[in-house]
């Protein structure tokens, strides 16, 4: 495997990154420090977003990697950039849609959960005739999404899209947060219930 060296400041890092910086806590600063499990350009656009520069990942391609990357290392506004690209650019398919839900509930990752059931509810035969669906089931967070995705296919034109103006998107909860300067990173119900609380 290819290894790469790049210099950080410990100061930087515990600013923006601190589970990044504790990697560095009781080093030798002469050492270098293995980071396993992230391709090196996708942690030299990690270091670039953590001091401030504009990064250029191929989001099309590396948008999940980012997720990891930056869920791994406490980067809360890149995963939920990461997030937002992953689920502009991803092609859902009966065969995928389980593997990628169960990933979103993994990975806090609200935007593509809601992708993944929105998906589901309009392809409910096709998804449950899927060999990894039967995963999901079993999955007890997925589970109750899943069911009322099921029940709500058989009703409207639109097969299982759900048009109820009270229940919110998750972007339109983090823009409504964001707009109240409150965390916007969380599940839908941690969103949901942070909006009511400031009501």
């Amino acid at each position: 495997s290819l290894k790469v060296q790049y210099h950080a400041h410990c100061l930087i890092l515990k600013a923006c990154a601190p589970a990044l910086a504790r990697l560095c806590e009781g080093s030798d600063k002469s050492s270098p420090i293995v980071i396993p499990d992230v391709e090196p350009r996708v942690f030299l656009q990690l270091l670039l977003y953590i001091y401030g520069g504009d990064i250029s990942p191929d989001w099309k391609n590396d948008a999940k990697k980012f997720i990891d990357a930056a869920d791994k290392f406490g980067l809360v506004n890149l995963k939920l950039t990461a997030e937002a690209w992953y689920v502009a650019y991803y092609d859902f398919t009966v065969v995928n849609v389980a593997d990628e839900l169960l990933y979103a509930d993994s990975m806090n990752c609200p935007l593509l959960r809601e992708a993944a059931i929105n998906f589901i509810s309009k392809n409910v035969k096709e998804v449950m005739k899927s060999e990894s669906f039967e995963n999901v089931l079993m999955a007890k967070p997925a589970s109750k999404d899943i069911m009322l995705a099921v029940a709500s296919s058989g009703q409207g034109s639109d097969a299982g899209v759900i048009e109820d103006d009270s229940v919110a998107t998750v972007n339109n909860l983090r823009v409504a947060l964001y707009e109240k300067g409150l965390e916007i990173h969380g599940s839908r119900e941690s969103l949901t219930s942070r909006l009511e609380l400031k009501k």
